[in-house]
């Protein structure tokens, strides 16, 4: 298994290119046999201490069945801005947006908005208020865009999951907005897209 992942370890961070069917790790590298240990996916950090005179190391892992996004901007109050889209083979799409003008108000208020839309479906991944900032995805705000009132919020660690003939699943890895003194908003994120739940699992 190591070997199979010391293969893989050739593509290190700086030679990433533009996410698509690949996503981030974490590994020591041995300096005496070039194999790769301790990995740990989507994060900055190895799953265990490097061994004494190894390095750590970031790598790319090839995952054919599912697409990725890494996106980071900063926007002003008033604007909104789609961060990235996917399309799967039933033509479906899923937009992420921030937005400092939440659904369902008229006027722009002071609170920073991350949301992911699928079709009439509005699934709001973080809402920040001035000078706070949100870390990581805890819970997912369901709602129709004209009925934000009737929404229902479930708790999660990553995943948002569509049922149905066709289903979907976005697994967030990695999440941080910010509310910059109700002046601007700052959104990050890694961001896994596959048309079948199960993809996201099938590694």
């Amino acid at each position: 298994m190591h070997r199979i992942i010391a293969v893989a370890g050739a593509l290190l961070l700086s030679s990433i290119a533009p996410a698509e069917g690949e996503s981030l790790a974490t590994g020591c590298l041995s300096e005496t046999t070039g194999e790769i240990y301790a990995l740990k996916l989507y994060s900055n950090s190895t799953s265990k201490p490097c061994d004494s005179g190894d390095s750590i190391v970031r790598l790319a892992l090839h995952q054919p069945d599912t697409r990725f996004a890494k996106r980071r901007t900063t926007i002003p109050f008033g604007s909104t801005r789609t961060l990235a889209g996917f399309n799967s083979e039933f033509e479906l799409s899923v937009d992420l947006r921030l937005d400092s003008t939440p659904l369902g108000d008229d006027e722009p208020s002071d609170v920073c908005e991350l949301y992911l839309f699928y079709d009439e479906v509005v699934y709001m991944l973080a809402s920040v208020a001035p000078h706070a900032e949100a870390n990581g995805l805890t819970s997912v705000e369901i709602f129709d865009q004209d009925d934000r009132k009737s929404g229902t919020t479930k708790a999660t660690t990553g995943a948002v999951h569509r049922g149905g003939p066709h289903d979907w699943a976005v697994q967030v890895h990695d999440l941080y907005v910010a509310n910059r003194g109700g002046e601007e908003c700052y959104a990050a994120f890694l961001i896994e897209f596959a048309d079948d739940a199960t993809k996201l699992y099938s590694r």
